[in-house]
């Protein structure tokens, strides 16, 4: 199942939930990853505690409302997008470059409270 903003709308939260419980009750998740930032609301409305009930966790831990998922490492990002505006500068390069240029910067997974723990035998 997927939840975005787009295909649930506010005012539609009640639909929404239902969904969500039937979802839930069909296939019986150890753990949702949403990126959706409602998704833990919607959780908590139909009666699942996190992470006693069920874990959480999200396509990204800085809008996401969950502190287990993925890490985009923002700051990093943040240092290289500087980093390279400077080059141009120094370089003088203004304007629409000729030739598109892309920078990867590596996210990584964040483990947090919100996920249960699980003993690995």
């Amino acid at each position: 199942m997927c939840i975005r903003d787009s295909e649930y709308p506010v005012d539609d939260l009640d639909q929404s939930s239902r969904r969500l419980k039937r979802w839930i009750d069909e296939y019986k998740p150890d753990v949702v990853l949403s990126d959706y930032r409602g998704t833990r609301g919607l959780l908590e409305s139909i009666g699942w505690k996190i992470p006693e009930e069920i874990g959480f966790a999200s396509t990204s831990v800085l809008d996401g409302n969950a502190d287990a998922g993925l890490n985009q490492n923002s700051h990093e990002i943040g240092k290289v997008a500087v980093n390279h505006l400077i080059a141009l500068i120094y370089r003088r390069e203004f304007g629409i470059p000729k030739v598109l240029q892309e920078t990867l910067v590596n996210g990584y997974w964040q483990d947090g409270l919100d996920l249960p723990r699980k003993d690995v035998s």
